[in-house]
This record gives structure tokens, C-alpha cells and sequence, in this order.
């Protein structure tokens, strides 16, 4: 089947066909629940630790301890409580995105059924001395001034040791039709507002607000905003990658 350069990410998948079932969680890592988890993955390469997708799961209290994986995630349903050292905690709801650097020690709490749109890079080569001390559950900010460019304003949130994971919010005014090229693969996550996306295959595709794109990477494509947009990316550019990686649509 041919790639799709430029697709939407579908809450029940692609065409809407159903999330799938994922593997069983080790019953060694929850402190409560008996979760069931389903996901549809729009890209995946596990030589690079590298997978973009929509997952749900049910109620379940994982243990407290070192986050696995950078993960960047943005709610669909549901809600989501951390608990942090130092008896800090952090509470994430339905539509809002977050980060988790690998490394940072925390325990997952969900009470009800969570919906989620996911980047995850595993960094399998990464230095386990990556100091975590400083670390926190990133919330981008989707309120206020981020720049004062006329056009496309951007601020990065997060990027993992090794620069190859990429979280920034940015803004822009209505704006004409832009080329670009795409550095790496691209989840766009639009919080107000909308944008129009054109492959070079002349495909179209409209993002609203609590909707996301995915841009492979090297794809040639055109966006155009025809009102005021915000919108969180998730960038991944593996160093290693001098031509598009294959994976799953």
C-alpha cells in the first residue's frame, strides 16, 4: 500500500476501524487494577525505540518508579493524576498535552477509562546517567503571547539529551499558503483554531480544533491557516536518518 505523506489521526484509528489489543501489562509493575489496553499505531520503528499512535486503557495504579520512555501525549478522554518525589503531584484532563522525560520517577494513576494520541521515543542508546533531579511532567502552556512574529510564533517545551524528540507550542495569525518540508516525523495537535495541510499529490486535509496530523518525515506539503491557530508538534529526527523511515500506517 502507498504511504500516505500527510494523515489524520482518528480516535478509533485509521478509518475509523478500532483500536486493537495491545500486550498484557506485567501484573509486577501495578500497584491496583487490572487494565485492559488497546492501541492502533500510525508509525513504528522499533530499531530506533520509535512509535506514534492512539491508545485507551482502563483503571489502573502502576508502582512508583522511573518513567520508561519520552513520551509526549495530549488527552482525548478521560483524566490522569502523577505522583511526583518530593510529595509533589500532577493532574493532567481530557484535552490537555503533556510530557514525560524518560527517566523521571513518578507513578501513573488513572481511576476511569483514559483515551490518549502518543509520540514515544525509547533513546535505547541513551546514557542512564542522564541526571533526572530537575525533571517535571511538562504541561505546554496554551494560553497567552508567545511571540511577536506576524507569522508563526514558537516556543519549545521539551527536548530530550539527545535532541532527536522535539515538543514546541506555537501560534500564528491567519496566513497565506507556506511551503515546507518536513525535518522529521510530525505529530501536529491543533488546541484553537484550524489549518489546512496539502501533500504534492495535491491532498488536502483540514485540522480543527482537538484534531492532529501526522507528517512524515522529508514529505514536501503546503499549510495554510485561513484563522488564528494554536497548536502543540511533537518533532522526532532520529540523527541517524538521512532518508524517510519506513512503518506502519
Amino acid at each position: 500500500m502507498t504511504r500516505a505523506d500527510i494523515v489524520k489521526f482518528e480516535p478509533d484509528g485509521a478509518n475509523n476501524q478500532g483500536l486493537k489489543d495491545w500486550f498484557a501489562i506485567d501484573p509486577a509493575e501495578l500497584a491496583a487494577g487490572e487494565p485492559h489496553q488497546r492501541v492502533h499505531l500510525y508509525h513504528e520503528d522499533e530499531k530506533l525505540g520509535y512509535l506514534t499512535g492512539v491508545w485507551d486503557c482502563t483503571p489502573m495504579t502502576e508502582h512508583f518508579g522511573p518513567y520508561p520512555v519520552h513520551e509526549f501525549m495530549i488527552l482525548l478522554e478521560g483524566s490522569l493524576t502523577f505522583n511526583l518525589s518530593n510529595d509533589r503531584q500532577v493532574s493532567i484532563n481530557s484535552s490537555e498535552p503533556f510530557i514525560i522525560p524518560k527517566g523521571l520517577p513518578c507513578q501513573w494513576i488513572q481511576t476511569g477509562y483514559v483515551r490518549k494520541f502518543f509520540m514515544i521515543f525509547e533513546d535505547p542508546g541513551a546514557d542512564p546517567a542522564v541526571d533526572v533531579a530537575a525533571q517535571t511532567i511538562i504541561k505546554p502552556s496554551l494560553t497567552g503571547s508567545i511571540g511577536a512574529e506576524l507569522i508563526k510564533s514558537s516556543r519549545v517545551d521539551f527536548a530530550d539529551p539527545s535532541g532527536q524528540m522535539i515538543v514546541s507550542t506555537w501560534d500564528s495569525p491567519a496566513a497565506m499558503a507556506t511551503n515546507s518540508k518536513a525535518v522529521g516525523d510530525q505529530l501536529v495537535c491543533v488546541t484553537n483554531g484550524s489549518m489546512n495541510f496539502t501533500d504534492k499529490a495535491g491532498h488536502t486535509l483540514q485540522i480543527e480544533s482537538g484534531e492532529a496530523a501526522y507528517i512524515r518525515h522529508g514529505s514536501d506539503y503546503v499549510w495554510q491557516v485561513p484563522e488564528y491557530v494554536r497548536a502543540v508538534s511533537s518533532v522526532f529526527a532520529p540523527k541517524q536518518a538521512a532518508a524517510p523511515a519506513g512503518g506502519t500506517e
